[in-house]
């Protein structure tokens, strides 16, 4: 499940983990393990927007598109890696040894076993089309430094997944919000973006709901690995990625290095 959610081809690994994580094992006095605890760190979130040639998006996008069946893919409107712009920057869409589909098959079993109910599961492949159909929304010059969509196909993807209204999802892209001074005092302010800026507003949000949906899976898998035994031993394992520089490097990759160093 985490492999699923957390790790992607790069160049040099096929099944590379894009994030740091720190794991207690406990072990009862006979030594046989009985629960545990994972703390996650940076998760590489501009992967989500962005792969350099050869590299692939995280491999749960195309586990879902390989995987799921003709009504499920209705119903999240959901076509092959080649349509979408988040699965297709790095030009790679399968990895010699892996099979998507049964991969998909092994990570919707791995969340039955953890605990995951059947709303949780589609909620979260929900919001793993929703971020693929963000990465296709488009936009054009409407003058005065404003944009606009260029349609709304994939808006309205993204609004009826994530269960808001399309307007709020218009909002959102288009539009920065600006609040000056504080309490009763303060006002906010609703500012039109232009085209660079809604394309930087669309990354943002898929990094932040890939990001949000991430915590929360390892939180759900920590409830399910949850032991409150007084006299179990621990042994911690610290395992983060390595040391990468990119086509593309911002912050978090610095952060990353960082810690490597």
């Amino acid at each position: 499940l985490l492999e699923a959610f957390g790790n992607a081809k790069t160049i040099r690994n096929n099944n590379s983990s894009r994030f740091g994580k720190y794991m207690e094992i406990q072990f009862d006095l006979k030594g046989d393990p009985e629960g545990g605890r994972i703390t996650n760190y940076l998760l590489e979130k501009s992967r989500v927007v962005f792969q350099t040639p050869g590299e692939r998006n995280f491999h749960i996008f195309y586990q879902l598109l390989a995987g799921a069946d003709g009504q499920l893919k209705n119903e999240l409107y959901l076509g092959n890696p080649q349509d979408y712009f988040y699965t297709s920057q790095g030009s790679c869409y399968q990895v010699d040894g892996m099979d998507d589909v049964q991969e998909y098959r092994d990570c919707t079993n791995a969340m039955d076993v953890v605990g995951f109910s059947p709303s949780e599961k589609r909620s979260c492949l929900n919001i793993v089309a929703a971020i693929l159909h963000i990465g296709n929304i488009q936009f054009v010059d409407a003058g005065n430094d404003n944009s606009t969509l260029k349609d709304t196909y994939h808006a309205e993807c993204v609004a009826h997944l994530l269960q808001v209204p399309i307007e709020s999802v218009q909002q959102a892209l288009l539009y920065r919000t600006i609040q000056t001074g504080v309490g009763k005092r303060g006002s906010t302010y609703a500012c039109p973006q232009n085209v660079e800026g809604a394309e930087y507003s669309r990354d943002a949000l898929a990094k932040a709901l890939y990001s949000k949906m991430f915590d929360w899976i390892v939180q759900k898998i920590n409830q399910g690995l949850s032991c409150n035994d007084p006299d179990a031993y621990t042994i911690g394992v610290l395992d983060i990625y390595g040391f990468e520089i990119f086509h593309k490097n911002g912050f978090e990759q610095l952060c990353i290095n960082y810690v490597n160093e």
